[in-house]
């Protein structure tokens, strides 16, 4: 922080600097970053707080910090920053953009809307359009229009009604583990699978809707539906399931998520490089003694070591369970239990690109749509994401989960356009520009996003989020979030607040 008063020493210090001309208001304002060109780097952090991570959380907490004149420091593994956004230009910058990560946010997603107001990057509402066909189902074989399953969806009223009064006793609750007991049912359904569920609803509930359900949960969760908790389904859906088909506004990014990340950096980095954003800086092994953390890091130089008394970690617990010497720090049990076992998602995403939206035209085997694709073929589901931006150019993603995703490998682009051609069978180009990440295989990350397997959601779900050692070691990211998980406005949520609750 900045010292009330200056001593003899910074004075003197001050003078040499701005005598020489390198002293300029607001560019080096402040004793401690004339400190560091005298003496370098230091790495006792004791008045700093140590933010593990530079994707959405870690960025965000220190965008914060550094508005409510908190020092800190970020230390990153890989050699970019944004995490699990990552916009790409398949057309070399001109046309529209995809991303490979974090995509959608809505009008709730407050934190993401306030960012782009703030850094000047505009939004794109995701529209409809007359005349065209919203999205295509495929089932067992056999196409489905949304007016086609819409009627098919009164039979899953009852049912539905019937197993969420059971498990939220009719009021709107968030459960977490601190409320099992409370919500005596919430046991049995977080042991029962997604599928188990399904398979209880046959003879009541329309075979399309349950294939819609599954197909929609995978989806979204990342999980199969044999291994996914069925609390993730009965706790984001309303009493009537319509959520399943017709959505809220939804928004991107134009330019890409991976904008609004730099920008944050660049706010964050400073003046001095690789000083409060240190990239490729990898905690190998934590310790404490006496309200001190050491943390050790791998970099290109060899190993360094740091000191401090506040932490906020960031890092997806299939990381930081890696870390040597993490299990003897002195964290609730509850803590303990969600940083070992806590699953992650299983999700890939890829990109196709066409010189035009051609799915937009009527063709004799299709009528004209926009470009919305699910079903029980292995890419799971396509959409346009050039939809709203500018340009003739267009992008045809697909996202896989559960085993699908996380076998998806050099094949993928084949494998889209044989899935393709069960709605179009003469693409319009064969020979298509790809680009495809699998989240469980990048090194950083280790899969997509949070997720709770049978029997992990009441005793992991909102663990994740609590603070430790009295609010000076803190977590972030959207596996933190109760609100928004799984989401990059959750990830952003959950840095602004911990940031907002250091006191140094």
């Amino acid at each position: 922080m900045a010292k009330s008063s200056l001593s003899r020493r910074d004075f003197l210090k001050i003078s040499a600097v701005s005598s020489s001309g390198l002293f300029v208001s607001g560019v080096l304002g402040g004793c401690t970053s004339l400190d560091r060109l005298f003496t370098g780097d230091k790495r006792n952090l004791d008045g700093e707080v140590v933010i593990l991570g530079a994707g959405a959380a870690g960025l965000a907490a220190a965008h914060t910090l550094k508005k409510n004149k908190v020092p800190f420091r970020v230390f990153e593994a890989s050699s970019r920053i944004g995490g699990r956004v990552q916009s790409v230009s398949p057309f070399g910058g001109e046309g529209p953009v995809a991303e490979l990560g974090a995509e959608f946010f809505e009008e709730s997603h407050r934190s993401v809307m306030t960012l782009a107001k703030e850094f000047n990057l505009n939004t794109i509402e995701i529209k409809t359009q007359k005349g065209l066909e919203a999205h295509y189902f495929r089932y067992e074989g056999k196409n489905y229009r949304v007016q086609d399953i819409l009627p098919r969806f009164k039979t899953l009223t009852a049912p539905l009604r019937r197993v969420r009064s059971d498990l939220f006793r009719d009021q709107e609750a968030i459960l977490t583990y601190r409320n099992s007991l409370v919500y005596d049912r919430s046991s049995y359904y977080d042991t029962l699978s997604l599928r188990d569920l399904l398979n209880s609803w046959k003879g009541e509930v329309d075979p399309v809707v349950l294939h819609l359900i599954e197909s929609q949960a995978v989806a979204r969760f990342g999980v199969d539906a044999e291994e996914q908790s069925s609390l993730h389904f009965l706790s984001t859906l309303d009493s009537e399931g319509s959520y399943l088909l017709t959505g809220r506004p939804t928004y991107r990014l134009a330019g890409g998520l991976t904008n609004m990340m730099q920008m944050m950096a660049s706010r964050v980095g400073g003046v001095i490089p690789n000083h409060s954003l240190k990239m490729n800086h990898a905690l190998v092994e934590i310790s404490e003694k006496e309200g001190v953390f050491t943390l050790n890091f791998q970099t290109p130089e060899g190993r360094q070591q740091y000191k401090a008394r506040h932490i906020i970690c960031t890092l997806p617990f299939t990381k930081l369970r890696e870390v040597r010497n993490i299990d003897s720090l002195n964290f609730s049990d509850a803590k303990k239990m969600a940083l070992t076992n806590l699953s992650y998602a299983t999700h890939s995403k890829g990109v196709l690109s066409f010189d035009s939206a051609f799915w937009n035209k009527k063709t004799a085997a299709m009528p004209a749509n926009l470009g919305n694709f699910t079903g029980d073929f292995l890419s799971q589901k396509f959409w346009d994401s050039s939809r709203g931006q500018e340009g003739t150019k267009a992008l045809m993603t697909y996202s896989r989960a559960g085993q699908s995703g996380a076998k998806t490998g050099a094949t993928a682009q084949q494998e889209a356009v044989f899935d393709l051609d069960l709605f179009y069978k003469d693409l319009p180009q064969k020979d298509l520009d790809h680009q495809m990440i699998n989240w469980k295989q990048r090194t950083w990350a280790g899969g997509s996003m949070a997720v709770y397997k049978k029997g992990q959601y009441m005793k992991f779900r909102g663990a994740a989020g609590e603070p430790e050692y009295s609010g000076r070691f803190l977590f972030a990211g959207e596996h933190t979030s109760l609100k928004f998980p799984g989401t990059l406005n959750g990830a952003l949520e959950s840095g602004i607040q911990a940031a907002n609750s250091i006191s140094v």
